[in-house]
């Protein structure tokens, strides 16, 4: 899986990733602010950004951080965990309710 993630100048978030299914087609997701800033992925991915900075991989959105390796196509649900944890997101919340 590739992603990237970039921060617009209007503090909004862009996503972008492919979708892997024929025939493979590009995504992009654009995140903005919330009026409730605890549910906002905007805040999520401000958290996440700074405290992805320190981890070996950075620039790798996937990247698990128990291995410090790239997640696998069969590993996306504990890429999003690893992400949920960076992101300060509570380990209550199931994936698909985020």
């Amino acid at each position: 899986m590739r992603a990237t993630a970039e921060k617009d100048i209007d503090n909004s978030w862009l996503i972008s990733t492919s979708i892997f299914k024929k025939p493979i087609s590009k995504v992009t997701l654009t995140f903005r602010q919330t009026s409730t800033p605890s549910t906002s992925p905007v805040l999520w991915l401000d958290n996440w950004t700074k405290k992805n900075s320190n981890r070996p991989k950075p620039t790798m959105l996937w990247s698990l951080t128990k291995t410090n390796r790239v997640a696998s196509t069969q590993q996306p649900s504990r890429a999003a965990h690893a992400i949920m944890n960076l992101a300060d997101i509570n380990k209550s919340h199931t994936i698909t309710s985020i």
